[in-house]
């Protein structure tokens, strides 16, 4: 598991604190990080060998996996990118074997993920920031017309 702490975003702290519901904001902050990583298991699509489709398929960005969550602290907002267990827990391990490889059986590994994450992650870094801007937008705009709303009734 790969772990990126930003700092230097009290504005977007600032925002997210405006909307005024900690839901919301940890709501908007996942849909932001969801789609700034989407690059990252485009790429890993692309590197992962070739079988039957279902390993390039399983890769998916989503919420964190339950068992990979950082436990304790709220103020976390976590985003997966990787093989959906949902779909094959069989292949979540042929996966791992693919990624790093098993030399009891003489398998080498062949990684995506891992050079997905490095060619990537600055990218996403670079645009997390202005797609969170635009999803507090949005989040304040739907809080916004959702108030005029109660208040027209």
């Amino acid at each position: 598991m790969t772990t990126v702490k930003v700092s230097g975003i009290s504005g977007i702290e600032d925002a997210l604190r405006a909307l005024a519901d900690p839901a919301a904001a940890k709501r908007t902050g996942q849909r932001a990080l969801k789609i700034a990583a989407k690059p990252i298991a485009e790429m890993a699509q692309r590197l992962a060998p070739e079988d039957e489709g279902d390993l390039k398929q399983s890769i998916k960005v989503g919420n964190a996996v339950k068992g990979y969550r950082t436990r304790g602290n709220k103020d976390l907002t976590e985003t997966f990118v990787g093989i959906d267990e949902g779909i094959n827990r069989r292949l979540h391990i042929y996966a791992e074997v693919k990624e790093f490889g098993n030399p009891e059986r003489n398998e080498p590994a062949q990684p995506y993920m891992r050079p997905a994450m490095d060619a990537e992650l600055p990218k996403v870094l670079d645009t997390v920031g202005p797609i969170l801007w635009e999803e507090i937008s949005k989040t304040a705009a739907r809080k916004a017309r959702k108030a005029a709303k109660a208040e027209g009734e």
